[in-house]
């Protein structure tokens, strides 16, 4: 199956908006029984994750709650290792919620401990990793070749 954009353009947004779409296509495809469509959509939803925060301290990376997250809301949890002069010094928990905005400008609220200051730089790296411009077009149809579908 070969997917074509009308525009070249088209299908080249942000993480954030494509991850709020592939969610919702995820929660249709659980109403209808479609079994094949979902299959693919998570093979999607997981090659979107790899967008998120991993490595740097986002040791374990980044999880995308699908169940939690909608056409205004996106819910992430993550993990943060810190280190001071010795080495690693433990880790924080944070789960990540944002919230769409009419300005364009998302709202991000990280719960968990503030260790570190930490939650100012959660914030900030899931903003900048959010709003990076993809085309998910590529996405679909390698998802669509590995589910055999």
């Amino acid at each position: 199956m070969t997917l074509r954009a009308t525009r070249p353009d088209t299908n080249i947004r942000s993480v954030a908006h494509h991850i709020a779409t592939v969610a919702q296509a995820l929660k249709n495809c659980g109403v209808a029984g479609n079994d094949k469509w979902s299959d693919i959509w998570y093979e999607v939803m997981e090659e979107l994750r790899n967008h998120l925060p991993s490595g740097s301290g986002f040791d374990s990376g980044t999880l995308i709650q699908n169940e939690r997250c909608d056409d205004s809301r996106l819910t992430l949890v993550t993990g943060f290792h810190h280190m001071d002069e010795h080495g690693y010094d433990g880790w924080t928990h944070h789960r990540v919620i944002v919230r769409a905005s009419l300005t364009g400008n998302h709202s991000i609220s990280v719960s968990g401990p503030n260790r570190n200051a930490i939650k100012d730089h959660v914030a900030d790296t899931v903003r900048h990793a959010l709003d990076a411009q993809i085309d998910l077009v590529p996405i679909i149809a390698r998802a669509t070749a590995s589910t055999g579908a």
